[in-house]
């Protein structure tokens, strides 16, 4: 087993997945106090939509994904402090709409051919080296605030 920590591929697939493992581990104890723990998973998906808009309007997919899923968090917290309405039943209109509106813009899409589910899992085996070390630093602030 210890083998396979000689490749660096998996050194930092295991360090990426240890921080974000503890981090998550950590606040989602006051997601779930919170009443909204459908919101990882509704704002992740939902930034298919986002992918798909900026494919189409030639930005990077991950800079589409990031807006997209600001604009989403941003309506999601709207709706539920405007109306009646909980966090967890606003998360579940947009996580839908946002996913199918990115699987519509997309089928649109006549350039479109890279992997649909690389963009929606992702693959941890492709983490670079900087990325963990932007890990590293997010994983302190937020941890650090939370000491705060």
């Amino acid at each position: 087993m210890t083998e396979l920590l000689a490749y660096g591929f998996l050194q930092r697939a295991l360090a990426a997945g240890l921080l974000v493992g503890i981090t998550c581990a950590v606040l989602a104890v006051f997601v779930v106090l919170r009443r909204m723990a459908f919101i990882g998973v509704g704002i992740s998906h939902a930034a298919l939509g986002g992918v798909a808009l900026g494919l189409l309007t030639g930005l990077s997919p991950v800079t589409g994904a990031m807006i997209f899923s600001v604009g989403v968090a941003w309506a999601i917290a709207w709706l539920s402090g405007q109306q009646r309405v909980s966090e967890d039943t606003a998360i579940g209109i947009f996580f839908p709409t946002a996913m199918a509106l990115g699987v519509a813009v997309i089928s649109l899409t006549p350039t479109y051919r890279q992997d649909l589910l690389g963009y929606l899992f992702g693959n941890i085996l492709s983490v670079r080296p900087s990325d963990v070390w932007i890990l590293v630093g997010l994983s302190g602030v937020a941890l650090g605030l939370l000491v705060l």
